[in-house]
């Protein structure tokens, strides 16, 4: 505004960022780290509503008010964190991926050989799917029936585990302890 005579009034043109190189837009303040963390627990009790939705129901027949009764939050809490349905299932899996991933570099860090790691592979495979009976059945069942899904997530987590077991396969073949009348990735798949 103006001040007296017609010249700028300095006061009401300042404001808390009119010292900073550019004053137009305020800085990015972060979240305290509580709020991040509240932000990622209800993430994570969304996605663990899904994993019992899907798994009552059935991916396609469950709806997102059927996740969010699961989840134990309103509807519109979904459309926060998520953008659908989709969306939620693509998480669910890409989460149990990374999960497994973790696992996995430990696990075949202790294994030398080809055969030892293809084993701890497999058992750790059939690990991660025993520990959550729900997240068993979407994958086995809901994940298998979507192809484009599958096609969808076949080219990031999904393609990366089969290049593990692809990588455990070819240097077995090479040393003579797996067969090789298929190709490492024929026998991944």
């Amino acid at each position: 505004g103006r001040g007296r005579g017609g010249r700028p009034d300095w006061r009401s043109m300042m404001n808390r960022y009119s010292f900073l190189p550019d004053s137009s837009t305020p800085p990015e303040i972060p979240l305290p780290a509580r709020d991040a963390r509240q932000k990622d627990e209800k993430r994570e009790q969304i996605l663990a509503g899904a994993i019992r939705a899907f798994a009552a129901r059935g991916f396609h027949r469950t709806r997102v008010s059927d996740v969010a009764k699961a989840a134990g939050v309103a509807d519109g809490t979904i459309y926060l964190y998520f953008q659908g349905k989709e969306d939620l299932l693509r998480a669910v899996f890409e989460e149990a991926m990374d999960r497994f991933f973790e696992r996995g570099e430990r696990v075949l860090a202790h294994a030398d050989e080809p055969v030892e790691q293809l084993r701890a592979f497999v058992r750790l495979h059939l690990e991660c799917v025993g520990e959550d009976r729900e997240l068993a059945v979407v994958f086995q069942v809901d994940l298998r029936k979507s192809i484009s899904f599958l096609q969808t997530v076949s080219r990031g987590r999904l393609q990366a585990y089969l290049e593990v077991l692809e990588g455990i396969l070819h240097r077995g073949q090479a040393a003579g302890r797996f067969a090789d009348d298929l190709t490492a990735r024929e026998l991944a798949k």
